[in-house]
């Protein structure tokens, strides 16, 4: 084959193929978008519809235990949802722990001691230090939830006062 590049000449069939893969890529790359714009569209309208209706249907249908049991049931259920409030929160702080500690390795340690200094911590190997603001921070949002916390049950409580007013 006279201009084509030696590879080629030297090996025509895998020149070939390489066309020949590179063309069944692209039929599957446009074959893996079964549904065109204006499909994709209605199809999305067609969603949000059956939504929106489920949320009417849902409005119009409070549900009210009936019985004792349905009560009861209703109870677990709502202490289920408080320990798992609680599960999240203590999950969202470990992951916000192990991403602080990734953080705090990765700067210089002149950075972190500021930091601990900043924090009233002392100075001392880096993987201490590490662990010790990791940990101060750590009861620093644990304080704050227990002051939101309570500030929430304070304005619960007036807010019930109030309501007992006549």
């Amino acid at each position: 084959i006279k201009g084509a590049p030696s590879s080629s000449r030297n090996f025509p069939l895998l020149h070939a193929m390489a066309i020949q893969k590179r063309k069944a890529v692209t039929r599957v790359s446009a074959a893996g978008s079964p549904l065109k714009q204006g499909a994709r569209a209605a199809l999305k309208k067609q969603l949000k519809a059956a939504e929106k209706e489920q949320d009417e249907q849902e409005v119009e249908k409070p549900e009210e235990p009936q019985d004792e049991e349905e009560a009861k049931d209703e109870e677990d259920r709502e202490e289920e949802e408080d320990i798992s409030e609680e599960d999240r929160v203590t999950q969202e702080e470990e992951q916000l722990q192990v991403a602080r500690k990734k953080e705090l390795r990765a700067i210089y340690i002149d950075e972190l001691k500021q930091i601990a200094t900043s924090k009233g911590l002392e100075t001392c190997k880096k993987d201490d230090m590490i662990e010790a603001v990791v940990a101060f921070e750590a009861k620093e949002r644990a304080d704050a939830r227990a002051h939101k916390a309570k500030l929430r049950a304070v304005v619960v409580s007036k807010k019930g006062e109030l309501e007992a007013l006549p």
